[in-house]
């Protein structure tokens, strides 16, 4: 009878998922699992790593059936605050310039100068996140050459200087 009660407080309180066998597997009540231990109500084995706390016989069934965000114990991202990033300007030497988001500006300038021939430098930062980006690139689509890259000159850095003026 224990057991009964049991798998109800789970369906009240957890997920599940169907897999393609029709076999229907609960994810497991924090008080349920082990450390380490499988998401799945009822496993014993430990969860391996980097599959989002699932065995490695329950990640691929559950994975195919569409169900890793329902059955496995993963941490949510916290949003962060809007303002934590930065929008920034770059140019190389071929009179391109990007305009992107970051939190981290100097990981952001090593990470951009890997894909670049030619050093790349920093023209301007400003507060933003990522929906000014957003904004910033529908205003600037006539002048992009390609992602995130325009072409450089009066008319960009003029919209560049507009949404400067608008942050600060």
């Amino acid at each position: 009878m224990r057991r009964k009660s049991h798998m109800r407080q789970i369906q009240r309180m957890a997920t599940s998922v169907t897999l393609p066998s029709g076999r229907k597997v609960w994810r497991a009540l924090p008080e349920d699992r082990a450390p380490g231990g499988c998401a799945v109500h009822d496993c014993q084995r430990q969860a391996d790593a980097g599959r989002r706390g699932l065995c490695h016989s329950h990640y691929q069934p559950i994975r195919e059936a569409g169900g890793l965000d329902r059955i496995a114990d993963t941490a949510k991202r916290r949003a962060k605050p809007a303002h934590e990033g930065k929008l920034y300007a770059i140019t190389d030497s071929h009179g391109h310039i990007k305009v992107g988001f970051t939190c981290n500006i100097d990981q952001r300038l090593r990470t951009v100068q890997i894909y670049q021939a030619q050093p790349v430098e920093l023209v301007v930062t400003w507060p933003g996140d990522m929906r000014d980006e957003t904004r910033f690139h529908a205003s600037a689509s006539p002048f992009r050459v390609q992602g995130e890259w325009y072409r450089d000159g009066h008319e960009i850095r003029a919209l560049i200087n507009a949404h400067l003026s608008e942050t600060t």
